[in-house]
């Protein structure tokens, strides 16, 4: 697989462009893969399918200089990225952007892939035009326009951008999950993915209580929705990880009944349900690989009891697992 198609891949895997709507909704920004391409270039794709660039990027672009210098721009955001970790760092353009490595477990941190940000601004900065301003020289744009653009971009508080950094962790280490999953089938967990899978859960909780803090909603999306969301997004892409109504609750910062409400609310259905209906979706497929006994199916679908597996996959499907397997594989 070319690392053309491989970026694509990333951008589109459902939860990531998740990932990607959760941080549009709550910041107004939107995500963008960078990979590491043929002859170190880097293929770059957007899970939400389109420019997501600002006006003020375009812009930019839109010159020769202003292209080079983006380019150069976005390669040292990579570079930064994968040999420090998470970073916010400040653009040519003098506006900012935020960027990840995705761990890929065997994989060097220089050619994994790393998930940024676009563009923004930081909120209450008086001066932020006038330094944006002295990192223009050379570009031939119109400054009253890019002025324009500049004040349409996305302007983050401080807390937009601690939750923007727990989504783009969230969405980094999703797509480190999928590029190994992509690179090599039916692999048995390792620990550094069993460490990567803890990590995930620490960067969960963390963000859970940032939605449960106060107002961090953007238009008409409300906290409980975001919470909502990034909840179903993270049981989506790990069935099997020990989520509960009372885990969940307490890192989010409220009773377990009022999380249990809001769940139902927005997704129609009880947590649980919802838990066990991804579970069952994931034996399925384990299913498929004839070298698993039925018991370690259900371990790896976050069943840790094979009978009580066995029923409830027989009340879901009606078949028990060992009579779909005879029928499906």
């Amino acid at each position: 697989m070319s690392s053309k198609e491989m970026a694509q891949k990333l951008a589109d895997d459902e939860v990531v462009k998740s990932f990607d709507l959760l941080a549009h909704r709550v910041t107004g920004l939107r995500l963008i893969i960078l990979l590491p391409g043929e002859n170190r270039a880097l293929e770059i794709s957007q899970p939400s399918g389109e420019n997501v660039m600002p006006g003020f990027c375009r812009m930019m672009r839109s010159t020769v200089e202003g292209q080079r210098r983006c380019s150069t721009c976005r390669s040292l955001v990579a570079f930064a990225a994968a040999n420090r970790g998470g970073i916010e760092h400040t653009c040519h353009g003098g506006v900012y952007v935020m960027a990840a490595p995705a761990a890929v477990p065997g994989k060097a941190p220089i050619e994994s892939p790393v998930v940024s940000t676009c563009a923004y601004r930081m909120a209450h900065d008086g001066l932020s035009w006038q330094k944006a301003q002295s990192h223009l020289a050379g570009i031939p744009v119109d400054r009253r326009k890019m002025k324009a653009e500049y004040e349409n971009m996305p302007q983050l508080t401080r807390r937009q951008r601690d939750l923007a950094r727990e989504i783009l962790d969230l969405a980094a280490w999703g797509i480190g999950q999928k590029y190994s999953s992509l690179e090599k089938k039916n692999e048995t967990t390792t620990p550094a993915a069993r460490s990567s899978m803890e990590t995930m859960e620490s960067q969960f909780h963390s963000a859970l209580r940032l939605v449960g803090e106060g107002e961090l909603e953007r238009g008409n999306q409300s906290p409980g929705k975001t919470l909502v969301e990034m909840v179903a997004g993270v049981v989506m892409r790990e069935p099997a990880l020990p989520h509960s109504v009372s885990l969940i609750a307490r890192a989010a910062r409220m009773t377990p009944n009022h999380f249990s409400t809001l769940f139902r609310r927005h997704m129609g259905k009880t947590f649980m349900e919802f838990l066990i209906e991804k579970r069952i979706e994931m034996a399925k497929k384990q299913l498929s690989n004839l070298t698993l006994g039925i018991h370690e199916v259900a371990v790896q679908s976050g069943f840790p009891d094979a009978n009580y597996f066995a029923r409830v996959f027989k009340k879901h499907t009606g078949m028990t697992p060992r009579e779909w397997r005879e029928k499906w594989s």
